[in-house]
């Protein structure tokens, strides 16, 4: 369910892990893909990239071999 209490807990887990992996993996994109706008304000704040669900699936599909399945 969009919106949820769940969902919204999770939201600071997922930006700081996408913080540490942007530390660990030097030279990788890393980004957050997320719809909510405090979300993606708090990415951009923060540096990280944020993709809209649609863009991040055009990535893949653009680029099937930067990620493994």
């Amino acid at each position: 369910m969009l919106g949820s209490e769940e969902e919204d807990i999770a939201d600071p887990y997922v930006i700081a892990l996408a913080l540490d992996l942007k530390q660990i993996r030097h030279g990788e994109t890393v980004a957050v893909v997320a719809h909510d706008n405090l979300v993606r304000s708090t990415c951009d704040s923060l540096g990280l990239r944020c993709l809209e669900l649609t863009e991040f699936l055009s990535y893949i599909r653009n680029n099937p071999s930067n990620h493994q399945g």
